[in-house]
């Protein structure tokens, strides 16, 4: 079996599961929902079963996050498969040169949902991840290969010893084997949430360290917010350490801002 269509049998059953746990969570929902509203009119206390309802919430916001990066990681899958099909049935003349490396770059999407709460939920916007949390197939991260930090998507995942299997987004067909298995502590989950403008708690504030994605490459590097995204512009204005003009900004999407904490 080829390594796309290996992932994609992957997703595809990780995909099952976290339907079938959103449906669960969803009838819990509904009933804990219904005990709220059951209460409020009995006039007893309603404390408790506010909080399941609202952990119940959050639960299923995060399976449905969960969720759209696992079908990102099957279209990508699924793809590759495509082009390497397309491939094999066109003659020598009539293949076409594979699109460069800007362009490639150009067609990434960096929107995000938002996140509709003034609530925290791990992976909105600055909000980080958190060590309960577990990382997917198809989950899009900064990986840091050797001494880079590269946009990655997670191919495979190895829990009894806590690795990951991530390749370069930018992979094409012919380097499907080029990946590299790296500790959990090597990787950086990007976003899944855009915050609302009014949720400053998970924005980076202007003076803080992060590493961003420089633009025009697939590789992060430790820079200073100099402005956060506001109401008029979703991106953050940074100055990118080490660069060869120390007084440049650029603008840079949320996706692509993350907590350098860990960073060394």
């Amino acid at each position: 079996m080829t390594q796309p269509l290996k992932e994609t049998k992957d997703i595809f059953s990780q995909l099952a599961d976290t339907v079938e746990e959103m449906k669960k969570i969803q009838t819990n929902l509904i009933h804990q929902t219904q005990a709220v509203k059951k209460a409020r009119n009995s006039g007893t206390e309603v404390k408790n079963s506010g909080k399941r309802a609202y952990e119940s919430h959050q639960q299923f916001n995060a399976k449905l996050a969960k969720f759209a990066g696992l079908l990102s990681g099957c279209k990508r899958s699924l793809n590759i498969i495509a082009e390497k099909k397309a491939a094999k049935g066109k003659s020598v003349a009539s293949i076409q040169p594979p699109p460069s490396q800007s362009e490639m770059i150009d067609s990434l999407d960096t929107t995000l949902p938002t996140w509709p709460t003034l609530r925290p939920i791990p992976l909105c916007g600055s909000l980080p991840f958190t060590s309960k949390d577990q990382l997917t197939i198809g989950q899009e991260v900064a990986a840091r290969v050797d001494s880079d930090w590269i946009l990655s998507v997670i191919t495979r995942t190895r829990l009894k010893d806590n690795k990951c299997w991530v390749a370069d987004i930018l992979r094409a067909p012919s380097e499907q084997d080029k990946c590299h298995l790296i500790a959990k502590e090597e990787i950086i989950p990007l976003p899944r949430w855009e915050p609302r403008s009014d949720f400053s708690r998970a924005f980076f504030s202007e003076g803080d360290k992060v590493l961003a994605l420089y633009p025009r490459t697939t590789c992060f590097y430790e820079a200073t917010v100099h402005r956060p995204p506001s109401k008029a512009n979703h991106k953050y204005l940074l100055f990118f350490k080490d660069d060869s003009t120390p007084t440049r900004t650029y603008e840079v999407p949320i996706k692509y801002v993350l907590n350098a904490i860990n960073v060394v």
